[in-house]
């Protein structure tokens, strides 16, 4: 078979894979973002909800965002819930909801489908009660980012909330972890049975590729975290919704020159982009 002919039907192959989890490639095999796009976030465990990935998009008219949710009935109530929106057009635009899980390997995995979805995990849940398992895609993160537009050489953000899998999430990015300014990951190990959530898992990963951790809590805001994320998700997304005007009416207020960071869950920031941090450009907003 001639060459061309080869590299031909390979490319056709790799589109054909990536579109079958709702990632459009263009003739290059690069993702599709809108010309006006000038920023990426990533949001990885979208849930139903996708909560801060809709408040960055909404806040930011150049920002392009792509979220992973491997449950297609949450896709499914995130899509009804987008077209409600006054600018759904817009922000659906600038919105890729791709229909898979993250991890440090390619493959299947058995993934819990607990009673609540926003618990739903790849690791067999300890404290919530799962009603099914099934068979899901996993992609190494490396593998998405090699397929962004050669125009984007940084990520702005990359938040995970993968109930006990964020780690897995941040070491399937590889040496392209170098190209991510900020890093919010969830630290939740007790919850799942065989999690290496724990802090100093994200710190021995990241701080040798030249990540520093800037939120390091005391122990009153591990309680409260403790005591937040036993709530059920419904409870949750209402305490987030009550806070989120306050949230970006503190964003906004900073606009003045300087770091634009509010986050809960713990934060790296990529040192080859602490300027773009210090000075604004680059931020990051995360309440739960």
């Amino acid at each position: 078979m001639p060459e061309s002919q080869s590299d031909s039907q390979s490319a056709n192959s790799s589109i054909q894979y990536w579109q079958s989890f709702g990632i459009d490639l263009d003739s290059d095999g690069k993702i599709r973002v809108p010309a006006r796009c000038t920023r990426i976030k990533l949001d990885v465990g979208l849930s139903f909800s996708a909560i801060h990935a809709i408040r960055w998009l909404t806040d930011d008219p150049e920002l392009f965002c792509i979220g992973f949710e491997p449950l297609k009935e949450n896709i499914e109530l995130l899509r009804t819930s987008l077209s409600e929106l006054p600018n759904s057009i817009d922000i659906e635009e600038r919105f890729l909801i791709v229909n898979l899980a993250l991890g440090d390997v390619v493959g299947y995995r058995p993934f819990f489908v607990t009673t609540d979805s926003g618990q739903a995990s790849l690791l067999r849940p300890k404290k919530f009660e799962f009603h099914e398992t099934r068979e899901v895609r996993i992609e190494r993160l490396e593998n998405v980012l090699e397929l962004l537009p050669s125009r984007f050489e940084r990520v702005d953000l990359l938040k995970t909330d993968c109930q006990g899998t964020d780690l897995e999430v941040i070491s399937g990015a590889g040496t392209l972890t170098n190209r991510i300014a900020v890093i919010v990951c969830e630290a939740e190990s007790d919850s799942y049975q065989n999690s290496s959530n724990s802090p100093s898992r994200f710190v021995g990963l990241l701080e040798p590729q030249g990540f520093i951790w800037i939120n390091r809590p005391n122990l009153l805001i591990l309680i409260l975290r403790k005591v937040f994320s036993q709530l059920p998700s419904f409870i949750r997304a209402r305490i987030l919704t009550l806070l989120e005007k306050e949230s970006t009416a503190v964003l906004r207020k900073s606009g003045a020159p300087g770091p634009k960071i509010k986050t809960v869950d713990p934060t790296f920031i990529n040192l080859n982009y602490l300027k773009e941090v210090e000075n604004g450009s680059i931020t990051a907003l995360q309440w739960n």
